[in-house]
């Protein structure tokens, strides 16, 4: 990652980044999502059908103004919280043995960073699943999330936010150790398309073992009087059997492909150019000072 440079250009990277992955990988996250929350879809194939039926191709892209709002601010604030917390563990691994693995800083960086992304993303998430989910609405996402606040108060904005952190908070770690484990060897061997084969096998790891509660999260969030994970556990096990933790698994993982790969192949790429002189942010009382490239003098 971004180690020794402006934590501001982390935030920025990850910002350009992420407006880039969700578009996409949205279409992905709309089948995933409908897969999740309507039991009467058993297969990728009859999610993609209904969905077409119902609203056309453009219904692959429902609940993607949400998305577009949040999702640029949060991976600036995960990416930026990661190198924050990262940058803090890396001056104790002077005096601490432990933080001496960049894959265990990385790990544990992570792990912080899913936590803040968790409180800045669930209340447009719970909006983002419902559009995804109604068929045939057509309201934007903030008139949505008014709707939503006035009709069952503002703590249904707050839905899954437990499930929500249970499951960020180790994907995240599990998402950039494995990222720093595999980055070096890969971009030595293939340069750019070695980052984007990490990105997405990272991406890939991070999903596979946190996946359940992802789906309980979705279940959580859909419904206008969300019962405790636990107790949603506990019912939908007697009523739909353990399969259901996985339903839309197969969809998310080659979703994984397109989206991580771009994430962080764009990373890289906007972080160099921070790096190469766009930006030169200045110190101390100095406001940022802009500089763009030098423009050559007219004859």
């Amino acid at each position: 990652m971004a180690t020794g440079l402006p934590r501001v250009y982390d935030f920025a990277a990850g910002s350009i980044s992420g407006g880039v992955a969700v578009v996409v990988g949205h279409p992905f996250d709309t089948v995933r999502v409908r897969l999740q929350a309507i039991t009467g879809q058993s297969t990728v194939f009859d999610s993609m059908r209904n969905l077409v039926r119902a609203d056309g191709v453009v219904g692959f892209y429902r609940g993607l103004s949400p998305q577009l709002m949040i999702i640029p601010f949060q991976l600036g604030v995960t990416f930026w919280s990661f190198g924050m917390t990262k940058k803090y563990l890396e001056r104790r691994a002077e005096v601490d043995e432990r933080f001496k693995s960049d894959a265990t800083v990385s790990a544990l960086s992570g792990a912080a960073a899913g936590f803040a992304q968790t409180l800045v993303a669930n209340p447009f998430e719970v909006a983002k699943v419902r559009m995804q989910v109604s068929l045939g609405s057509r309201n934007g996402v903030l008139a949505y999330m008014w709707r939503i606040a006035q009709v069952e108060g503002l703590r249904s904005l707050a839905s899954g936010l437990v499930a929500n952190t249970i499951r960020r908070v180790p994907a995240n770690a599990i998402f950039f150790g494995s990222y720093a484990s595999l980055k070096p060897s890969m971009k030595e061997k293939a340069g750019m398309t070695g980052i984007a084969l990490a990105g997405a096998a990272a991406g890939i790891l991070s999903w596979v073992f946190t996946y359940p509660m992802d789906v309980l999260k979705t279940r959580i969030q859909v419904q206008e009087r969300p019962m405790g994970t636990v107790q949603l556990l506990r019912g939908t096990l007697k009523s739909e059997g353990p399969s259901f933790l996985f339903r839309g698994l197969g969809m998310t993982l080659l979703r994984c492909l397109p989206t991580y790969a771009v994430l962080f192949v764009t990373y890289e790429a906007v972080l160099n150019v921070l790096k190469d002189g766009m930006y030169i942010p200045l110190r101390g009382e100095d406001v940022m000072r802009k500089r763009l490239m030098e423009v050559p003098e007219q004859h």
